[in-house]
């Protein structure tokens, strides 16, 4: 590839290796966001969505929806897309667990349920036909407990509308669905199904230095070709490295704001960690970070943010 050194890419991506970190925004989306690779997607929703739908052909749909504020005006989706029958889909990556992370893909299961009405030229009754929603979230940690509730300690978890007394699912229109990766610590010869082994190849193909005997076939051959950084054209690799520099530059931002608090248990600690992911914060605010991901990146509430840019 033209004017990119290896090098240069090798040590902008931390010596991640050969194949693009599938659990990055970036590397996420440069695989699975691309036409190209429908497939794949196809056959991870299917594995995600398994005893629920069955997903034929999908087409992309624009990943930006309107903001929570009037601060942060829009907020971006990793990969959006509906299937031959309307239902919609967002799938996200998240490395980082945090306070009212529920909430925030709840928030965007419902701004995506908000789209499909129509606004004109349908009667009331056809206006509330409205399609499946289907947020998917495969998340690096664990989930919070978020108003007292702890959610599920387990790999997969799929949430959707319950009549709460006899437990019955009264309808399909809003899901959340969480792979929390915390909770999966398999080898590769001890994966027994496909969903053992796409959890095991997010968790693992940015280290890996080839592809595994036990990952062939025709999926897992186009899903290591696709995510092989030398295969990658020069827009997406540039792409992919701005963006990880990025990712990279703010987790690293968050993980000084946090040794900054090193008295552990401490309340001074506290005060001074505390005080530290509000200065991060901040410089993120000067930077012209979307507010969305500073709440990302520190935990903090959209409030907290706020206030500091009045400040």
């Amino acid at each position: 590839m033209k004017n990119i050194n290896e090098k240069e890419l090798r040590a902008k991506l931390y010596g991640k290796g050969k194949y693009a970190n599938l659990l990055s925004d970036p590397g996420f989306k440069a695989v699975f966001a691309n036409e190209k690779n429908t497939d794949l997607l196809i056959n991870l929703l299917n594995v995600l969505l398994e005893g629920e739908r069955k997903v034929k052909s999908v087409t992309f749909a624009r990943n930006e929806i309107q903001g929570l504020t009037t601060q942060n005006k829009t907020s971006f989706l990793d990969v959006r897309c509906k299937d031959e029958y309307g239902a919609e889909f967002d799938v996200e990556v998240q490395g980082a667990s945090y306070t009212n992370l529920f909430k925030r893909f709840l928030y965007y299961a419902c701004k995506l349920y908000d789209s499909h009405t129509p606004k004109t030229g349908v009667s009331p009754q056809e206006a509330y036909d409205i399609k499946p929603v289907y947020v998917i979230v495969i998340l690096t940690e664990s989930l919070m407990d978020e108003d007292g509730y702890e959610f599920p300690k387990e790999l997969y978890s799929f949430m959707t509308l319950f009549e709460k007394n006899r437990k019955v699912r009264v309808s399909s229109s809003l899901n959340i669905i969480f792979v929390q990766l915390a909770y999966f610590n398999k080898l590769l010869e001890e994966c027994g199904d496909v969903f053992d082994k796409w959890c095991y190849v997010f968790k693992n193909i940015a280290g890996l230095t080839g592809q595994p005997e036990n990952l062939e076939g025709e999926v897992w051959d186009h899903l290591f070709e696709a995510t092989e950084l030398a295969n990658f054209d020069e827009d997406t690799m540039i792409k992919y490295i701005n963006e990880m520099w990025k990712e990279y530059e703010m987790h690293f931002r968050l993980k000084d704001a946090r040794e900054a608090g090193l008295a552990e248990g401490r309340a001074e600690g506290r005060a001074e960690a505390h005080a530290a992911l509000e200065q991060t914060a901040k410089n993120m605010l000067a930077d012209g970070v979307a507010i969305d991901n500073i709440v990302k990146y520190t935990g903090l509430t959209v409030e907290q943010v706020q206030s500091l840019g009045q400040q």
